[in-house]
C-alpha cells in the first residue's frame, strides 16, 4: 500500500489527434499575421459605408471567407475561394479609389488656398504701402 499523503505524478498529456486540432490557414500556408491583416484592412475601412457595403452581413461574410481564400495559393484555390478573393479585391479597389478621390479633392482645396494666399499677401502689401 502507498504511503498516505503522496500523490502520483501526472503523466504527460497526450497530443490531441489531428482531427480535433483547429485548422489555421495562416499556419498551414505559412502566411504571416501582419501580411494577412494588411490584405484585409480595406474590409475594416469606414469608406465601405459610402460604397454600400456597410451591412455587417456582407463585411462578416468577406472576413470569414478571407483566411480560407487569401491564404491558399492561387493555383490551389477552388472556384468559391477565387470568387471570394475577387470580391475582396473589388472592395479593396473601391476603397482605394475613394481614398484617391479624397486626396485629389484635398489637393485641389490646398491649391485654391495657396492661390488665395498669394492674392491676400499682395493686398496686404498694397495696404501697407498706402498707409
Amino acid at each position: 500500500m502507498a504511503p498516505k499523503g503522496l500523490k502520483r505524478a501526472a503523466g504527460p498529456h497526450p497530443q490531441e489527434p489531428a482531427a480535433k486540432q483547429a485548422f489555421d490557414p495562416l499556419k498551414e500556408y505559412d502566411v504571416s499575421r501582419q501580411t494577412f491583416e494588411g490584405a484585409i484592412s480595406a474590409l475594416h475601412h469606414p469608406a465601405l459605408a459610402d460604397l454600400g457595403v456597410n451591412e455587417d452581413d456582407c463585411r462578416q461574410m468577406l472576413l470569414v471567407a478571407a483566411p480560407l481564400s487569401l491564404c491558399v495559393p492561387a493555383d490551389q484555390r477552388h472556384a468559391h475561394q477565387r470568387l471570394a478573393v475577387e470580391m475582396i479585391g473589388e472592395v479593396s479597389a473601391n476603397v482605394e479609389s475613394r481614398l484617391d478621390e479624397a486626396v485629389a479633392a484635398e489637393q485641389a482645396a490646398l491649391e485654391a488656398l495657396e492661390a488665395s494666399k498669394a492674392t491676400l499677401e499682395s493686398r496686404a502689401s498694397a495696404a501697407k504701402e498706402e498707409s
